[in-house]
This record gives C-alpha cells, structure tokens and sequence, in this order.
C-alpha cells in the first residue's frame, strides 16, 4: 500500500517595524509578525502579531510563528539603542516684572521651544507671571531629549512718595520720604528712604 506523505512548506515569518534597525533611550518599540495565524514573541513569550517593547538595551526579538495547520517558523530583529541627547537650560530663574531673560539650551542639534513654539538655541523671553519653558532638543541621531525650566516673575514694589511741605517759597527746604521698598534712588542720584 503506498500513501503520500505531503510536505508543507514552513510558514514565511516576518518582523516589520517603523524602526529601521534602531530605537532611541526611553522611547517604546512596535513590532509587528506577518506570515502566520498565530505568534509567540521572546522576551516576554507575548502572544500576538502585534508587540510593544520598552527597551533598555540594545536588543534581539524573536518570535515564534504558526500557520493554520501547525507549521512553525521564527523570525528576529534586533535594534540598537541610540542615546537620547542631554538637554539643558540655562537662564535666570526669576525676573522681574516687565524684564526680558535669555534663555539657551546646549546638549542637542536643533531645539523646539514651548510655549514659544520657536526654533532656536537661544530665546528671549519676558513673561507677565511666572511661565514654565520646556525645549525639546533632537540630536544628529534623531533622538530627542527634553528640559525645562520655571522663571518666577516678581511684582514690581509699589513705591510712594511724600514730602513734608505741599508748597516751598523760595530758599526753603522740605523732606522727601519713600516707600514701598527696600532700596530707593532719586532722580538727582542721591539714595536713601529720606533726602532733604
């Protein structure tokens, strides 16, 4: 008695990603199996044609694939993980109100400001209260990393003037007095809360 043995060709199992062989520090890799009914995915043994991983290394997957009567092939891809630039601010942190503050950012290529919406290593910036400014700086990888920093904006003192006589004949004097601050100077450069 003959009888046909039929050989089934293993399932064609393939990896694809928006990720061309690389991922950058602290961002999430999509990985997706085409070829099979069902999918097991190493690390992890996650079921599914569709995975996401978090990695904190450069990287190897794999995943299992089966078709529809039992045939099992494997597929992998690895990635390597690029750094994430080191974004920072410098700047004043607090101002007063009505002042501008530079503020520069280093660590990185190109940079996006917020809430600015500009794109530069250095802006000028004169908030009316106190704003928080993040920048996100990519690097020559294609990498982004982030920073920001708060510039308190401080209430201009509220500063009175008194004099001790409403009205001066010729070759008087009077006594001036300030307040409201902590520092005082007068128009014709003298200092101080009292001048005569």
């Amino acid at each position: 008695v003959a009888h046909t043995i039929t050989i089934q060709q293993l399932p064609g199992i393939s990896i694809m990603s928006t990720n061309l062989g690389t991922v950058c520090a602290g961002t999430s890799l999509q990985l997706n199996a085409n070829g099979g009914v069902s999918y097991t995915w190493q690390p992890g043994g996650i079921v599914g044609s569709n995975v996401t991983y978090n990695p904190i290394s450069s990287s190897v997957y794999t995943v299992v694939g089966a078709d529809a009567l039992g045939c099992i092939n494997t597929s992998t891809a690895s990635f390597q993980l690029l750094p994430k630039p080191n974004v920072l601010i410098s700047g004043l942190g607090s101002i007063c109100f009505g002042d501008t503050t530079t503020l520069s950012a280093t660590g990185a290529l190109s940079y996006t400001w917020n809430p600015l919406n500009l794109s530069a290593n250095s802006v000028s910036v004169s908030p009316v209260s106190t704003t928080v400014y993040s920048v996100s700086g990519t690097s020559s990888l294609g990498c982004i990393g982030q920073a920001t920093l708060s510039v308190f904006v401080k209430a201009l003192p509220l500063v009175n003037g008194v004099s001790s006589h409403g009205v001066l004949c010729a070759e008087e004097t009077a006594t001036l007095y300030a307040s409201g601050a902590s520092t005082y100077l007068w128009n014709n450069s003298m200092s101080g809360s009292t001048i005569i």
